[in-house]
């Protein structure tokens, strides 16, 4: 993999994963609606292979681009923080960046999610409006400590 060119290490019809060397971060996007057990199958297996490029690349962020999703259960939002974070945590997760939904329902859910898992400790977490700003902050973040 060249430095600087974005590879999609997942993809379906509703979720996509790359990677990003040049910050280095994975970006996770969504549309639409995507039903909890395949939500929750895909941000295991998304899990994965975060693990998989840490490594290579030991300060890595992730991007949530959720600009195209437009609802998340409640239930799942609720998973994400009792279970996913740790797991993420346990990985060596430390940066999340938001690119911020259009959806009210969407950024309703992730203002739930940022309060709690902030609370909860490990994670920082900061919301950006385009994917651009949310690679800077993260480098900014992976490259100071």
């Amino acid at each position: 993999m060249k430095d600087g060119v974005i590879a999609r290490l997942y993809t379906t019809d509703k979720v996509y994963l790359d990677f990003d060397p040049a910050v280095p971060c994975v970006i996770a996007g969504k549309f639409g609606f995507v039903p909890s057990e395949e939500f929750r199958d895909m941000m295991v297996h998304c899990l994965g292979l975060y693990k998989e490029q840490m490594k290579k690349f030991p300060a890595l962020g992730w991007i949530a681009n959720l600009n195209q999703a437009n609802v998340y259960d409640p239930v799942d939002t609720k998973w994400m923080i009792e279970h996913w974070n740790p797991a993420a945590v346990e990985a060596g997760m430390k940066y999340i960046a938001f690119v911020e939904p259009e959806s009210n329902f969407v950024k309703t859910s992730v203002d739930r999610y940022t309060k709690h898992s902030v609370l909860s400790g490990g994670l920082i977490i900061n919301n950006f409006n385009d994917v651009e700003l949310a690679k800077t902050w993260l480098r900014s973040q992976l490259f100071t400590e």
